[in-house]
């Protein structure tokens, strides 16, 4: 395409289960990617009982979320610079499915790759996995490792 940027933006969402380092294991093992690709690592976490949240200033707020994402960090991080891979890391807060999406629609990512089961197998069955949600509610391609 005349004018486009041939790098490709990816978003990479993350929960720090097995699956994981899975997931970055394979991205990071495969040739297939164009270089420069840009990568965002995401975290979902659950927001805080609202009555609990109101109860703490902003600052707190956001230093509790930061300090509940580090786990998945510690795991994460040493995988990226292992394979000297260089990807933002971030946090958001809310329904990991709903986020996800919502964040390839609104900073047009090229590509979302992510794990296929995560978090609490009783859950998928129940409710439907995070996977299956993200594929039916965005417009970017999914890459699901299994």
């Amino acid at each position: 395409m005349a004018g486009r940027d041939p790098d490709m933006k990816i978003l990479v969402p993350v929960d720090g289960s097995s699956e994981t380092g899975r997931v970055l294991g394979w991205l990071v093992a495969q040739e297939l990617l164009p270089a420069g690709s840009r990568f965002v690592v995401l975290h979902i976490l659950a927001p805080l009982n609202p009555c609990v949240a109101r109860s703490l200033t902003p600052g707190s707020l956001e230093d509790y979320y930061a300090a509940e994402a580090q786990p998945v960090w510690h795991l994460v991080r040493p995988i990226l610079q292992r394979h000297h891979v260089q990807a933002a890391c971030r946090h958001d807060i809310g329904d990991a499915a709903r986020r996800i999406a919502a964040v390839a629609r609104d900073e047009h990512f090229d590509l979302v790759i992510m794990g296929s089961h995560g978090h609490g197998a009783l859950a998928n069955v129940v409710l439907g996995s995070v996977a299956t949600q993200v594929l039916a509610t965005t417009s970017a391609p999914v890459l699901l490792v299994r």
